[in-house]
């Protein structure tokens, strides 16, 4: 086991890193190098970079823990040493949500990693810890096991299931995606689109490339963002951290064609956008905007993915990915649901033994009140939208 701090070393390991992924069961979009690299030059910083990378005895690489360690707070007085997955941690009003973050592990070597990472944050990096938060993950995620792992070595464990990520399994033919709705919305896109053809007709574009990417990209930050001020909320471009790391990162996604970046015009108008990853044989729809005239009168969004999930079946995709969320508009769709489990584990001593009381102690306030928040209409789900 080895651990990696500097970014030199960091910026080295894309190649075995990615084919490393490509060979786990582990393999999404927010767990490749291209992701976490731009993550960390984001939000790196207040931020100590612990890559464990486990070898076998000929040094071929079995796995990657990808760690970082940062100073936080329970309820804004306790102070501690957090780790936790890169590419999570980030303040809410800047969080890119990355999902399915884990441990990344060679298929076969599971146990074999998971013990390796488990004995080497019980021992040689405990006194650099006080809590570990894994997040973003899975339930039965590798990073879970390492949890347990930790529990069974007397460390102290919790687990919190949090809003799911929802995903749809695409048919064959293009022609079939009307046939997931339920029978009045599919009758209902049939005259949005009989509406939109009196009108002109709609042509779905995707971004193919570098010369687009800019304007498009700025069509959707600017119809994502009037679409949540009209409801009094800011908009997650609104952070320069959240738009900061999506300029980094569409571009290269564009260079591997991983990008998903669609748009929607109306004569000549570009009236709607989606802007997703595409990774094998999945696309993520990450965000979207709409324009609000016009969306008054006909569903833009049920036009759009649509569209949307048109193209992606004719270009090989098997899974649209709507991640986290619970929004009513994906359940138009015959999702299936994916559950995400939050762990908590804490050290030995008297500071993560106030921690972890500070913990329980939300979370019990929380689960008192949720009920009263959510008559009123006052908490939010998870989400990227």
């Amino acid at each position: 086991m080895t651990s990696i701090t500097s970014n030199e070393d960091f910026s080295s390991l894309r190649l075995e890193w990615n084919a490393l992924l490509s060979a786990s069961s582990s393999d999404t979009i927010c767990l490749t190098w291209e992701w976490l690299w731009n993550w960390w030059h984001v939000f790196g910083r207040d931020r100590q970079l612990t890559l464990l990378m486990v070898r076998g005895s000929r040094g071929d690489l079995a796995g990657i823990a990808p760690f970082a360690i940062r100073r936080a707070t329970h309820a804004g007085v306790l102070p501690i040493r957090r780790l936790e997955l890169l590419g999570t941690g980030e303040p809410a009003e800047d969080a890119i949500w990355s999902e399915y973050l884990d441990i990344i592990v060679r298929r076969g070597r599971e146990a074999e990693v998971i013990e390796a990472v488990a004995d080497y944050l019980a021992t040689k990096l405990c006194s650099d810890w006080d809590e570990i938060h894994f997040s973003n993950t899975l339930d039965g995620s590798l990073a879970t096991a390492v949890g347990e792992a930790l529990s069974a070595r007397g460390f102290r464990i919790a687990r919190v299931e949090k809003a799911p990520s929802l995903f749809l399994r695409l048919p064959t033919d293009p022609d079939a995606v009307p046939e997931l709705l339920h029978a009045r919305k599919r009758r209902k896109l049939r005259y949005y689109l009989r509406k939109l053809d009196a009108a002109g007709g709609v042509e779905l574009e995707a971004c193919t490339s570098k010369t687009d990417l800019t304007s498009w990209m700025e069509q959707l930050v600017e119809l994502h963002q009037r679409r949540w001020m009209a409801r009094g909320q800011r908009g997650v471009f609104a952070s320069a951290d959240f738009s900061a790391f999506h300029q980094k990162l569409a571009p290269v996604l564009l260079e591997q064609d991983k990008l998903a970046l669609y748009v929607l015009n109306l004569r000549g108008l570009k009236v709607a956008a989606v802007y997703g990853f595409r990774h094998g044989k999945t696309i993520s729809g990450y965000q979207s905007g709409f324009d609000l005239d016009l969306d008054r009168k006909i569903s833009l969004g049920l036009i759009t993915f649509s569209l949307c999930l048109r193209d992606a079946v004719n270009t090989g995709m098997t899974e649209w990915d709507f991640l986290r969320g619970d929004e009513p508009y994906k359940r138009l769709w015959p999702i299936i649901s994916r559950k995400y489990i939050d762990t908590y584990i804490w050290n030995t001593g008297m500071r993560t033994a106030l921690a972890r009381c500070s913990f329980l102690a939300l979370r019990c306030a929380k689960a008192a009140i949720r009920p009263a928040l959510v008559r009123l209409g006052l908490r939010s789900k998870e989400s990227h939208a």
